[in-house]
């Protein structure tokens, strides 16, 4: 297992691996420790890091770099204002107050908050990564949190709601705490970097801002509630719940109050006063039953979405969606090159093979063919045929594979052909040495089932050999290899038979 670090500077990126042996600075497809923080988007696919630098300048207007400076800023900040003049890229100003980002891409106008062009990048790293360690990066974390977080509780009530530093710069988390909180029912948790002097200067300090209220219209004006706040795995601030005991009174059964009464008229009319005495006896000791009792339950307030955020959960949603779009578009469009460079490499390579090594197994109809296919080919490779489709290349390779298969298949065999030659004249001649070993009449055996060997074999060669090499093949390489496996059969049975009949040991026929 290793631990992954990614270093998203303004300009540059750098990642670093630890290992057991030490931290490792990942190289790029440059041999570079660095890559540029640069996002470019071109006409049908994006490139990032060192490529994104490279098509800076074909793209000026589509190119985002400098994105940690737009992340968390208003828009309306003078600082802000004067950097963004210095951008190519056009921006507004978004929703929230923040930077957004248009370009055009795919022939349609896309708008891009900051942080996803951060998430493009990290995913990039991401990548890079799992290429060198040839293992998934499976999750994400800071090492440590760099600011102190507090919050205030606000119920539009002008009570005086202390400050409270939930978690100090350094915590660990994911952790919770829980905090107390007495006032209106509905109210207001901002939450804020409580270090201002180490906080950058220029940037808001505020973290967020959350509406707390009952989920049903309470008669409820005030509440004792228990808020519980979490610096989740990410270091994002949350609140997880607020709850309070509510006090539930029931209405008054009088239905019980009725029986009650009717018993007490009736006792008085059958034992008079004596029925007087025990009936209210009775009503005394009852009381309890007739009047209902309060009880407590626990109660959930509704916690809004953070409303201080540039980007909501919705537009996470969306945004995640498009960054899958991306990334298979970039795929496809890798796979299109990929599919064009092949055809394009096999032309070249088999016009060079058809002159040379293919020359002697191709007829001189089938080259002039073949040349004829693979000029028409890269003619429409370099006008019309510039920007197709996958499945068009892949359909142009196959025609002209098509074409090559029967010289390249003579090619191959007459390459296989002389070298399983070569293998049975070998082992012919080291059981023609071996059969000395035998007794005679084995000895003569297996000489003679060596020469039937050879004389097949020569048989075979002449007549292939008395043909052109772009001629149909008489045999082929798989014919001597038949032949060689029937003289190892029949080689191998006369060495069971020798060792059997004459206890012979250092009998070492080849087969």
């Amino acid at each position: 297992m290793s631990v992954v670090g990614f270093d998203i500077g303004n300009e540059n990126c750098a990642i670093a691996v630890a290992k057991r042996g030490g931290i490792d600075v990942v190289l790029n497809d440059e041999s570079k420790r660095e890559m540029p923080a640069v996002v470019s988007f071109g006409e049908k696919q994006r490139f990032l890091g060192s490529s994104g630098a490279a098509f800076a300048t074909k793209y000026p207007k589509s190119t985002i770099s400098q994105i940690k400076r737009l992340i968390g800023r208003g828009y309306k900040e003078p600082s802000m204002q004067e950097e963004l003049k210095l951008l190519p890229f056009e921006t507004t100003e978004g929703p929230h107050g923040g930077v957004l980002i248009h370009l055009q891409y795919l022939n349609k106008t896309w708008t891009f908050q900051p942080v996803e062009i951060l998430g493009m990048l990290l995913a990039h790293l991401k990548e890079m990564t799992e290429k060198n360690l040839d293992s998934p990066v499976v999750d994400c974390v800071k090492d440590i949190f760099p600011y102190s977080v507090g919050f205030r509780f606000d119920d539009g009530e002008h009570k005086r709601h202390p400050e409270l530093t939930a978690f100090p710069k350094g915590s660990p988390f994911p952790t919770t705490k829980t905090v107390p909180y007495h006032g209106n029912i509905t109210f207001c948790c901002e939450v804020f970097y409580t270090n201002k002097m180490d906080f950058p200067s220029g940037i808001s300090p505020l973290v967020g801002r959350f509406m707390i209220s009952p989920h049903l219209t309470s008669g409820e004006k005030s509440v004792k509630a228990t808020v519980k706040v979490q610096l989740n795995a990410h270091g994002i601030f949350e609140i997880k719940s607020v709850s309070f005991l509510e006090v539930i009174h029931p209405l008054f059964d009088y239905s019980k109050l009725y029986s009650l009464m009717m018993m007490f008229a009736n006792n008085l009319m059958k034992n008079g006063a004596a029925g007087y005495k025990t009936t209210g006896s009775t009503l005394q000791n009852t009381h309890s039953a007739v009047e209902p009792r309060s009880r407590a339950r626990e109660q959930k307030l509704s916690v809004s979405e953070n409303y201080h955020v540039m980007t909501t959960i919705d537009e996470m949603h969306k945004a995640q969606k498009r960054a899958q779009m991306f990334a298979d578009q970039d795929i496809k469009v890798e796979k299109t090159k990929e599919k064009r460079n092949t055809l394009e490499s096999f032309i070249y390579d088999t016009r060079s093979k058809l002159f040379s090594s293919f020359r002697s197994m191709a007829t001189d109809s089938e080259v002039e063919i073949i040349s004829k296919s693979l000029q028409e080919t890269e003619e429409w490779l370099y006008e019309e045929g510039d920007d197709e489709s996958e499945q068009v290349y892949i359909r142009k390779l196959e025609h002209l594979e098509k074409y090559l298969d029967p010289i390249e298949n003579r090619y191959t065999d007459e390459k296989v052909r002389q070298e399983t030659t070569r293998a049975l004249q070998t082992c012919i001649q080291k059981n023609h040495l071996a059969a000395d070993l035998l007794p005679p009449s084995q000895k003569e055996e297996v000489n003679n089932e060596c020469i039937q060997a050879e004389w097949w074999l020569n048989q075979l060669s002449k007549l292939q050999d008395s043909l052109p090499k772009n001629a149909t093949r008489i045999y082929c390489s798989g014919s001597i290899s038949g032949i060689t496996q029937a003289f190892k059969r029949c080689l191998d049975y006369f060495v069971r038979i020798v060792k059997l009949a004459f206890n012979l040991e250092n009998v070492a026929l080849e087969v």
